[in-house]
């Protein structure tokens, strides 16, 4: 360096010459200033002894904690598969059936037990993945109805409603009659959905305290 440097340049140094990341011309420089600068000379004593009073992390700690975080991270990736196959399984218990009528009709006794209902399925068809199955009660000639099914992703159906019709002759002789239709829904996917929820939000916090 030629001519003589000022004093904000050498602060501006004086960093990288505690740290020995300056070139021997420029440490020349640097002390050459400091001998004359009373300045100068305190703040580099300053800076050094706050540098050198620096306490390093030790290597043992740095290990330990790369060793906690990548525990930390295991067991969030262990949760998360946990809760997919958790979801996975609940999801199987819904979707179940297959498209076979004697399946279809056991899945429609399952979901009306309280009508004692046994189904002789009539006729089955599909229309942009939603089946609709119309059936007669075998015991009670009277009795007949309709369930809706829908398709999941593992190709098997979940029975979504059920309409049941029951005819009642009012009057032996004639062709008048009542009609009561019986409808249930099914709310099992409403839980299903909030379970699913509930798994995202806990996954999510996993995700934001390994990270952290």
């Amino acid at each position: 360096m030629k001519g003589e440097i000022s004093c904000n340049i050498v602060q501006d140094l004086l960093p990288n010459y505690i740290e020995k990341l300056t070139s021997n011309e420029s440490n020349q420089e640097i002390e050459h200033h400091m001998s004359a600068c009373e300045d100068c000379k305190k703040t580099y004593e300053q800076m050094n002894s706050e540098i050198r009073s620096t306490v390093k992390v030790p290597v043992k700690e740095l290990k330990f904690l790369k060793k906690v975080r990548i525990t930390r991270k295991l067991a969030a990736l262990f949760t998360i598969i946990l809760a997919l196959i958790l979801s996975y399984m609940l999801y199987e218990t819904e979707f179940k059936y297959t498209n076979d009528k004697n399946v279809l009709a056991a899945g429609i006794t399952d979901f009306l037990p309280e009508y004692s209902i046994k189904p002789y399925m009539l006729e089955i068809k599909e229309i942009d993945n939603i089946l609709i199955a119309s059936f007669k009660d075998q015991t009670r000639t009277n009795v007949n109805g309709e369930a809706i099914f829908t398709k999941g992703f593992n190709r098997k159906y979940r029975i979504i409603s059920t309409v049941i019709t029951e005819d009642f002759k009012v009057q032996e002789n004639t062709g008048n009659s009542i009609i009561s239709d019986i409808v249930k829904e099914n709310l099992n996917m409403i839980y299903m959905s909030m379970w699913v929820v509930i798994e995202l939000g806990i996954i999510l916090m996993i995700f934001f305290l390994t990270s952290c």
